[in-house]
Order: C-alpha cells, then structure tokens, then sequence
C-alpha cells in the first residue's frame, strides 16, 4: 500500500526540483536566425524571446509581409536549438528516478 506521507514528501521534492530546473531554464540563451539571416532572435530555455535584431532593410512599411515571415524563421531556429540542447543535457537517470519516486 502507498505511503501517503511518503508520496507527498516525493512530490513536494519533485517541485523543488522543477523550480530549480526552471530557474537554470530562465538564463540559458538561444539563437536562431532566419533563412536570409536578417532577422536574429534570442530566447531563453522557457522560450521566452530575450533579444531580437531586424535588418534595417525590413523596416519599410512595403516590407511587413517579408519582417513578419522572418521573425517566424528566426524563432523556429531558436526553438530547434533550444531543444536540441535541452535533448542533449538532460540527465534521464535522474528523471527515471524522479518519476520513480512517485510511484512508490
């Protein structure tokens, strides 16, 4: 029979954990450009964009259509590189043993 009190500490240790894996999240950076390499955008491992540069040549107001195409571009590429490299650090001993600990 499940431990009431056992699952709950699991739990709030499961919190905790979040919380600190958010906060590490919060100053990771993340480029990504578009295809033409005029629009950059940087986020953060939430994915929250934290920068962006445009190309003076997409500031025209005949020019909307092309700014708005590659801030799309630039932010798909800082996603992909957001999640390859959160794919690549994550530790899945530790998130087996996490996930573990619940179901005790």
């Amino acid at each position: 029979m499940n431990n009431p009190l056992s699952m709950a500490k699991d739990l709030m240790q499961l919190q905790k954990e979040a919380k600190d894996m958010e906060k590490k999240m919060k100053v990771q950076r993340f480029r990504g450009k578009s295809k033409k390499e005029i629009v950059e955008i940087v986020i953060d491992g939430t994915q929250s964009i934290v920068d962006m540069s445009i190309d003076d040549i997409l500031m025209r107001p005949d020019a909307k259509d092309s700014l708005v195409n590659n801030i799309r571009e630039a932010f798909a590429d800082a996603q992909k590189n957001a999640q390859k490299a959160m794919a690549s650090s994550l530790d899945m001993d530790k998130i087996k043993s996490m996930l573990g600990g619940l179901s005790k």
